[in-house]
């Protein structure tokens, strides 16, 4: 009877393991593996923030920033000195990429080409604490780019 009753409550959503069975099964997000962030397990908060900048240092304006697979969608867009701030996200998969792209072509300077880095290999920051529960902090990535002319 008991195992019936282990059953029904693993229908539910409910383990016996508690946040060590989320870690097992989705490698719940700590400063060290900040990947999973599901419904029942651990959360963490991501922000990207950074500049964009020409091979001479001259900031590029209008630079859209994404990321793949993060939720809500990162995005950002660079301001006249270059720079940007994401919103803030709960989940990002730090395997994936952050990519720039120049939308507007010659309207800030030049034509750009896009560029892509690993999320993996961005500075990384604590920002914010986590409860000690269920949230484990939040984080902050910065990424410095140069981008090339289209030639």
């Amino acid at each position: 009877m008991r195992r019936f009753y282990l059953y029904l409550l693993s229908l539910l959503g409910f383990s016996v393991g508690g946040s060590t069975s989320c870690a097992v099964m989705y490698g719940a997000p700590t400063p060290e593996n900040e990947d999973m962030a599901m419904y029942g397990c651990p959360t963490v908060e991501y922000m990207v923030k950074g500049r964009v900048t020409d091979t001479n240092g001259t900031p590029i304006k209008g630079i859209v920033v994404s990321a793949d697979y993060s939720s809500p969608s990162l995005s950002a867009t660079t301001g006249e000195d270059g720079t940007f701030t994401s919103n803030t996200v709960r989940y990002i998969d730090t395997t994936g990429t952050l990519t720039f792209t120049d939308v507007d072509g010659e309207q800030n300077g030049g034509s750009f080409s896009p560029k892509s880095l690993n999320i993996s290999s961005l500075s990384k920051e604590q920002i914010k604490d986590g409860d000690g529960e269920w949230f484990n902090g939040g984080y902050e990535l910065t990424a410095n780019v140069e981008l090339e002319e289209k030639k």
